[in-house]
């Protein structure tokens, strides 16, 4: 008795069709092969649903990114702006208190080629000289008129000399400000000179 072949039901039709060598066809026909395609194709199916609703139950949760963030910025940036007004109005005051004007600056800088303000006597510790330098110096980067590279700072017991140059007078009391505004500063003498 002849031996009879066992196709696939895709084979079987492709025979049918009478296309040559029907038994080559890719083994994907095959249903020994297609179980672990289907077994793919069902977790891919799976695991896509599930990063569908991940995602949909993830964008449900987080807030509107631009409206949250203006009404929290709308209060923070009205106090900010306060505190930057109040701060300009404090030095303001400051230059006018301790003659830094630059009339004041102009005419100390004619008489004796030095500006030298004294601030009344603390009461407290001694504060360490390097300390007093390094916030000087610091609220000489921080103020974006003055630059901290071409003013050197020198303390010796609360007594704080400012040399090299400003563009202007102006910049003068601003630094002899900024330093006597400093705690620790007994006296400030500036050699600061304006450049031309």
């Amino acid at each position: 008795m002849p031996k009879q072949e066992t196709l696939s039901r895709p084979a079987r039709c492709l025979r049918h069709l009478r296309i040559p060598n029907a038994n080559t066809i890719p083994f994907l026909l095959s249903p020994v092969a297609a179980a672990p395609t289907m077994r793919f194709i069902l977790i891919f199916l799976i695991g896509a649903i599930a990063g569908a609703v991940a995602l949909y139950f993830y964008e449900q949760r987080q807030p509107q990114p631009v409206a949250h963030l203006r009404a929290k910025a709308a209060p923070r940036a009205e106090k900010l702006r306060d505190a930057a007004s109040n701060a300009q109005d404090s030095i303001a005051e400051k230059l006018q208190a301790w003659k830094l004007t630059p009339a004041d600056i102009k005419a100390d800088l004619a008489k004796t080629g030095r500006v030298v303000r004294a601030k009344s006597q603390e009461i407290g510790a001694r504060i360490d000289d390097a300390r007093v330098v390094a916030v000087i110096k610091a609220k000489f980067v921080l103020d974006s008129a003055l630059s901290a590279r071409s003013i050197g700072v020198e303390c010796h017991d609360g007594d704080v000399t400012l040399t090299g140059t400003v563009e202007s007078p102006d910049l003068v009391g601003r630094a002899v400000a900024l330093a006597l505004d400093t705690h620790g500063v007994r006296n400030v003498a500036s050699q600061l000179s304006v450049q031309k």
